[in-house]
């Protein structure tokens, strides 16, 4: 059959009953823009498609109910432009290259979809009257745009089959609530007929307020939504073989497919004498779950063969089952796993459990793994009983061959998982290079039981892991949405074992926020692993924690224990970096030296992330290795920063590039001059929005940092009063100060007394010792050096003298401890609070900048000067000291 011409296309058109499934999903109709499906007309020259319902569509409409008074005509493609017309009338959607009904004189326009409603056999638009609404409804057909995103004005739900509507006044129905009768009995309410209404009322049944299509009682002044009153008989054989029966008795009951309580409302079927809430009856008779590889069958009770006690708790929750109500059960033989039916439908649950249902459970296959591999055999050996390959190329290291050897090498780690080498691995001969067997083994498509159906493999790169939040190197299962899990998380099941100073029955529970019994933090999202008979309770980061580990600090092997027996208060410290250890919590421990250390310092700042592992840079031709910088500083290649920290660096001769990591995350750069600076950065002080770079002076404000008026460059946050002088952003996380030899850690909040200058202060500092008497110091302090210039009225070329007791030139004042900053050359002196003082200050005494200003002293070698504020700055030595705490 052919269409021998159609006003879109020049070439003969061919009739095709049905489309196959792969053309459904690729080929798109020209006239409506929608995926083809049924019935079609196609050019075999050149691809050309349309629906048999757009190809037969008419040239021209006379008095539709859109627009009465003119025609609507059928324009193709290359008229619309010249319509001028975008956007449909009457669903208000833009048009763009596709068919649409115009009115040349009211320069309107109408998507063709929206256009063709239904018609009689007469070929008239179909129209009834209905007693709840004062115009004519429409039948629309459930293919029509006009149904995309409405919903049904009766009962509220969305309107996916064919419906009834009134562009009048802009609502729809749908066919089965317009077909409603009018006047029904019903067992609820038997007194008095119930009449089908239409407002805004309150329902007796299930208590909700809100318009609609109702039954309404006058005389008993009672309203039930037309959806809410249930039928007396209900067959749905999809979800149970026999009809289900209204029972209406005012007593609660126990639903026998979902062991919760009901009232009033429920169906039997006495075949199989069960009793069950109205929304149950649809449960689906088969369900699957990523938490399970095989189906799961509804079944209303339990038969008991097994003595296990445990065999009968529901893998979510880990509650009992109750073996007299309904549950889903693994439908193959000898497989115990079940859950609870409330557990399967709780909305928050699809998402960490992906539970969907099934049509046909004989249908299911399995993702076969076997085939999925990323690494080829050359040459296999016999151990014991079994045969293993002894020789292989994996796709992560296809340079070189991987030899298999099964002793145990804890010195070493895992490229892929990053964990220490616990058993049976392969090793490159060449390369410090080595995989667990079992992460070499690992297939490259695999289910996990966390959401999402598909996890692909990858074998490189840095990430952020979506689970335990560790930044990782190493290999990471990703879904096609983006979401990355390290390879810990990923071979970490929902339920097992952990052995801890005794044996705990773990599973993950989702919405649990309580404190970790390893390291006593509490995770305000995505839950932790929780004990099912006692309250241990574990987060990501912790249960992937190795059990043993090495540190240069001990030659011994560190053993992870997990509670601190000793009693004696002074060995509750990290050896490592000499802080107190609260004895509740987990520690690494050296049985031969007796050396105690936080986890956090033994696994350093990145620990799943390996030294001297490649990884192949985006931007760059040549692979990359992962190294610390300790004594060497290079300006990293994207945001010209020195690289203080981890680091990626470039070993190709001849190749210089350097990417570093820190507490700034770099957003986006510009040129400013000859330099390229970080124009948008997230930093770890404030990190719940970005600050942008501004390069103007603006000493009304001050530095969150070193509170200080800002006073040269500076990034602001836009949404809050945040500032931060670009040098205290760009501060290392650890740093070397003059002042004691041990290092300094960077702290971004907090209330604290600078160990140097005496002052209470807010903002950044840096700390080093013990968490009770650790010395803290202000930034002011911590980067004013131990000899510089300074420009008074005339320079003085100042060093700190610890022993000096001197009156400061600055205030007059004599410190008794920690002396001052002296003069090389002359008798100046300033102690550490007042070498700090800002040069210009704001204050609401005065409009103006106030200016610090010297005065000379008599008598000195250099014309030294005390420091003084004028007539109406005199207030500020004393208010400047409450400028640190802002």
């Amino acid at each position: 059959m052919e269409l021998q011409q159609h006003l879109a296309h020049p070439h003969p058109l061919v009739f095709n009953p049905e489309m196959n499934h792969q053309s459904e999903e690729t080929i798109c109709c020209f006239g409506c823009k929608r995926k083809g499906k049924g019935p079609n007309f196609s050019c075999s020259e050149c691809g050309f498609f349309l629906h048999k319902g757009c190809a037969e569509a008419p040239i021209e409409i006379q008095h539709h109910p859109f627009h009465r008074d003119h025609p609507l005509i059928l324009r193709q493609l290359s008229s619309i432009e010249e319509q001028g017309e975008d956007y449909c009338k009457v669903c208000h959607c833009y048009i763009g290259e596709q068919f649409s009904y115009c009115c040349s004189s009211c320069k309107i326009a109408f998507h063709l979809k929206c256009s063709l409603l239904q018609r009689d056999t007469s070929g008239n638009f179909i129209e009834i009257l209905h007693r709840t609404h004062q115009h004519p409804l429409l039948l629309i057909d459930n293919q029509n745009f006009l149904l995309q995103y409405r919903e049904c004005s009766g009962c509220s739900t969305e309107l996916v089959n064919d419906s009834y509507g009134c562009f009048d006044c802009n609502i729809f129905f749908h066919k089965k609530c317009i077909e409603l009768p009018i006047k029904i009995s019903h067992p609820y309410h038997r007194k008095h007929k119930l009449i089908l209404e239409s407002d805004f009322r309150f329902c007796n049944l299930c208590q909700i307020s809100r318009s609609g299509l109702l039954y309404r009682c006058s005389i008993c002044n009672l309203d039930f939504h037309s959806e809410c009153l249930p039928p007396s008989v209900i067959k749905d054989k999809k979800h149970h073989e026999h009809p289900l029966t209204l029972l209406l008795r005012p007593n609660s009951f126990t639903c026998d497919a979902c062991d919760t309580q009901g009232d009033n409302v429920s169906y039997i079927c006495s075949t199989c004498n069960i009793q069950v809430h109205k929304d149950c009856i649809s449960l689906p008779r088969f369900i699957r779950l990523t938490l399970h590889r095989h189906p799961l069958s509804r079944n209303f009770f339990l038969s008991i063969h097994f003595h296990d006690s445990r065999t009968w708790d529901c893998r979510i929750c880990y509650k009992k089952i109750n073996t007299e109500h309904g549950s889903y059960c693994c439908s193959r033989p000898n497989c115990e796993f079940v859950i609870h039916v409330k557990c399967a439908i709780r909305r928050e649950n699809k998402f960490w459990y992906d539970i969907t249902e099934l049509e046909n459970p004989d249908e299911f296959k399995e993702l076969d793994e076997s085939g999925n591999l990323i690494f080829r055999v050359l040459r296999e050996i016999k151990v014991g009983d079994n045969v293993v390959a002894a020789e292989i190329i994996h796709s992560s290291h296809d340079q070189h061959s991987l030899t298999f050897n099964d002793e145990i090498n804890d010195n070493k780690h895992c490229n892929g998982c990053m964990m220490p080498i616990s058993s049976s691995f392969y090793y490159c001969s060449c390369c410090d290079f080595f995989l667990h067997k079992a992460c070499a083994e690992l297939p490259r498509r695999t289910l996990l039981w966390f959401p999402q159906s598909s996890f692909r493999l990858l074998t490189d790169g840095i990430f952020k892991c979506w689970l335990c939040d560790y930044d990782c190197s190493g290999f990471s299962y990703k879904t096609a949405d983006g979401l990355v899990v390290c390879l810990r998380c990923a071979t970490t099941p929902h339920n097992f074992t952990y052995q801890a100073k005794e044996p705990h029955y773990l599973f993950y529970d989702a919405e649990n926020v309580s404190n970790c019994s390893a390291c006593g933090r509490r995770r305000d999202r995505k839950g932790s692993y929780i004990c099912k008979d006692c309250n241990f309770v574990l987060n990501s980061g912790c249960v992937t924690l190795p059990k043993t580990a090495r540190h240069n600090f001990d030659e011994h092997p560190l053993k992870l224990v997990y509670e601190d027996n000793n009693d004696y208060p002074f060995h509750h410290w990290c050896d490592i970096c000499e802080k107190e250890r609260d004895p509740k919590f987990w520690f690494y421990h050296c049985e031969v030296c007796d050396n105690a250390m936080h986890p956090k310092c033994v696994l350093g700042e990145y620990p799943f992330i390996k030294l001297g592992s490649k990884y192949k840079y985006k931007d760059h031709p040549h692979p990359l290795t992962f190294i610390q910088k300790i004594d060497y500083h290079p300006l990293c290649e994207k945001c010209r920063e020195p690289c203080q920290d981890l680091t990626l660096e470039c070993e190709e001769h001849g190749c210089n590039f350097v990417a570093k990591g820190g507490v700034v995350r770099v957003l986006q750069e510009i040129k400013v001059g000859d330099n390229v600076v970080a124009a948008e950065i997230i930093h770890s002080s404030h990190d719940q929005h970005k600050l942008t770079f501004n390069d103007e002076i603006n000493d009304n404000k001050h530095c969150n940092g070193c509170m200080m008026p800002i006073f040269s460059s500076f990034y602001n946050c836009s949404c809050c009063d945040f500032f931060l002088h670009k040098t205290c952003a760009k501060l290392s996380r650890k740093t070397q100060l003059w002042i004691v030899p041990e290092p300094f850690i960077l702290l971004t909040n907090g209330i604290f007394k600078c160990w140097v200058c005496g002052y209470d202060c807010s903002g950044f500092s840096y700390k080093q010792g013990g968490i009770d008497d650790g010395i803290v110091i202000c930034l002011r302090c911590a980067t004013t050096p131990h000899s510089f210039t300074y420009q008074a009225k005339e320079s003085h070329y100042l060093f700190y003298d610890a022993e000096n007791r001197s009156a400061c030139s600055a205030c007059g004042r004599c410190r008794d401890e920690k002396g001052s900053y002296i003069c090389k050359d002359c008798d100046f002196v300033l102690n550490s609070e007042c070498a700090t003082l800002p040069k210009t200050i704001p204050h609401n005494y005065d409009e103006h900048p106030l200016k610090l200003v010297y005065r000379d002293s008599v008598g000195s070698k250099c014309n030294s000067s005390k420091l003084q504020q004028n007539a109406c700055r005199a207030s500020l030595l004393t208010c400047g000291r409450n400028q640190a705490v802002n």
